[in-house]
């Protein structure tokens, strides 16, 4: 079989392109293409790496609208709850706002005393590998 030409790459790529659109599985798209265009499933699955590229590329904008609008939401509701004074809900939502752009921390639960393993948890959770000094100062030097 000869190889194809580059416009009939493209369109292949576009009509997988609308397969995993309408919500083909892989497993549909490979026997699809075995079908139509005589080819193997690592073909294939270039092409639909492809496709996901173009989809992905397209959606961008998307999502990031979606993005700034959930956090215009969250942002009107964390004036609200602070306004009425509800720190306990402002929090949520200043933690829902950090997950959204991607600075979400790993919570650290402490009952009791604080230790300098605690702290330094801490420390790491909030300013990557630089360690606190006794005084409160990030100083990559006080690593223990």
């Amino acid at each position: 079989m000869r190889k194809a030409t580059k416009p009939e790459v493209e369109q292949r790529i576009l009509v997988i392109y609308q397969l995993c659109c309408k919500g083909y599985s892989f497993t549909e798209i490979v026997q699809y293409c075995k079908q139509k265009y005589e080819i193997k499933k690592t073909q294939t699955s270039k092409y639909i790496k492809r496709a996901y590229k173009k989809i992905l590329e397209n959606n961008k904008g998307e999502i990031e609208n979606k993005r700034a609008e959930a956090i215009t939401r969250y942002l009107s509701w964390l004036k609200k709850a602070e306004e009425k004074g509800n720190i306990t809900d402002a929090v949520k939502i200043q933690s829902r706002i950090d997950k959204i752009n991607g600075l979400e921390v790993e919570n650290i639960n402490v009952s009791g005393e604080i230790t300098i393993k605690d702290l330094e948890k801490l420390g790491n959770a909030w300013f990557g590998n630089k360690a606190i000094s006794k005084t409160g100062d990030r100083n990559s030097n006080n690593k223990k």
